[in-house]
């Protein structure tokens, strides 16, 4: 069976179909035909395979297998269709150039990244996002850099070559990686002064069709640099949705798009502000509550309260910490978002002892928690024992 021609390498651009039948095979996963010829990218070097339709048959997996192309169908196609017969049929347009230019944009990347001794390690084209691996930490501002340089690339709208040679022809380019060690004829994707690699996927005839490139998001991997990235129409949807999120907070805070840093800033500044100042009331009103309750249990050694409900284990927890300053054990229940609370603290004395205490509550709330003997903490998820728990507790703290 001769070798199945690829009309994707030399016709990117094109996406219509007529071609001959040379078989056709029923397997558990669908149908699968080999063609003499095909405009259908088959799964290769991390791109996606094309989807589309063959005489009204979804296309919904393409692959290599040694020299052919096989198609597998989401339906057989009609019966009356033989070996031998032509066929027609279109691949998605849209989809095909969208990864076209993702993945013609990661050679850019990866070149301009290369330039600054950086290496690419791995590459994975996403439905929603691209990512390639860098061989070390690389720096935001760096990145930055890199994709300025992209970008510029691009919008000098270089020429893309493709050669096909012999392995013996290609020391005569330099190539940015070397290519695998079992093809003997390559097939080398040129942009014009720029970069030199070995590639079998789809490629526009010029930078300029790639549109622009966005790394979106840095991440740690393995010691190395995990860049994401967009390309294309990808990258004017992301930049016209941060566009109009940054309009938008513009209007909200009454500043310019340049100002919404600042004002975010002062902001967040105020909020941290806010909450030491109302850590400080809360706590100065936990220690009025907590200097009334012994005043109101001036013959006890046991304080037991419940906070307001909502207050939380916070708040319980400062009211404790505000009685045993008073010289008493505090026993505190609060109930906050459906959940029960409790603190159990006292002075270090060995007649006092919070775990037992709390172990002794715990079943009533059944919650769980841990501690010592001179402080100890749970929670549990049956807020209506609370009274009982403290109860409990409270007849179990000092030992027997």
């Amino acid at each position: 069976m001769n070798a199945t021609i690829r009309l994707y390498e030399s016709e990117p651009f094109t996406f219509d179909l007529e071609a001959k039948l040379i078989s056709r095979t029923s397997t558990g996963a669908g149908e699968e035909i080999i063609l003499d010829r095909t405009v259908f990218f088959a799964t290769s070097g991390g791109q996606p395979h094309d989807t589309g339709a063959i005489e009204g048959s979804q296309v919904v997996d393409v692959r290599k297998e040694g020299a052919l192309i096989v198609h597998r169908l989401a339906s057989p196609l009609p019966a009356s269709v033989e070996p031998g017969n032509s066929v027609r049929g279109r691949v998605d347009a849209p989809r095909r150039l969208d990864y076209l230019r993702q993945h013609h944009g990661q050679h850019l990347l990866s070149s301009a990244f290369a330039k600054a001794g950086i290496q690419t390690t791995a590459v994975h084209f996403g439905e929603e996002t691209s990512t390639l691996d860098l061989d070390r930490l690389v720096s935001p501002e760096k990145v930055e850099k890199i994709v300025e340089l992209t970008n510029q690339i691009v919008l000098e709208d270089r020429e893309v070559r493709v050669h096909t040679v012999s392995r013996d022809e290609s020391v005569k380019y330099q190539l940015r990686r070397e290519p695998g060690v079992e093809d003997e004829m390559l097939r080398l994707v040129e942009v014009d002064g720029f970069d030199t690699t070995p590639c079998s996927g789809t490629h526009p005839r010029r930078t300029g069709q790639v549109g622009p490139v966005a790394a979106i998001a840095l991440e740690k991997i393995r010691g190395g640099t995990r860049v994401v990235f967009l390309c294309g129409e990808r990258a004017l949807r992301d930049a016209n949705a941060n566009g109009s999120a940054m309009r938008a907070l513009a209007r909200d805070l009454s500043v310019s798009t340049t100002g919404v840093g600042d004002a975010i800033l002062k902001l967040k500044n105020g909020e941290k502000d806010l909450r030491r100042r109302a850590r400080a009331l809360a706590e100065a009103l936990a220690e009025f509550r907590a200097a009334a309750l012994v005043s109101a249990s001036a013959n006890s050694e046991v304080v037991a309260s419940e906070v307001a409900e909502g207050g939380g284990a916070d708040e319980a927890a400062m009211l404790a910490a505000g009685i045993v300053k008073g010289g008493r054990v505090a026993i505190i229940g609060a109930v906050a978002d459906g959940r029960a609370h409790l603190v159990i603290s006292a002075p270090a004395n060995p007649r006092f002892d919070c775990a037992f205490a709390l172990a002794a509550a715990l079943p009533f709330i059944e919650g769980k928690g841990g501690g010592n003997a001179v402080l100890a903490r749970g929670s549990g998820v049956r807020a209506s024992g609370m009274a009982a728990a403290i109860r409990n507790a409270a007849s179990a703290v000092i030992r027997k």
